[in-house]
């Protein structure tokens, strides 16, 4: 039988590639989580905004009342002249 050797930091190489591999899977995850809250912002916030604009909009629109079209109450005649102020004296 042959013994194995074993080689120097071996074992201390398993441990630092399993805390890179943890570390590695733990950023992934964070960028995923990141990601997925900037969609819920940029898109999901925008649509929520634009129903409650087109609420508001069709809510204006319901509420507004004609306005009257009675004769004689347009002015055609020119403003009345002002004179001017004189400043300092």
């Amino acid at each position: 039988m042959t013994a194995r050797r074993r080689q120097p930091g071996r074992g201390r190489r398993r441990v630092v590639d399993s805390v890179l591999f943890g570390l590695g899977e733990l950023l992934i995850t964070a960028g995923v989580v990141v990601a997925l809250f900037l969609v819920w912002q940029l898109w999901w916030t925008g649509l929520d905004a634009t129903a409650k604009a087109d609420a508001v909009a069709a809510d204006f629109t319901q509420t507004q009342v004609e306005s009257p079209n009675v004769e004689g109450t347009k002015h055609y005649d020119d403003p009345p002249e002002v004179s001017p102020v004189g400043y300092g004296r």
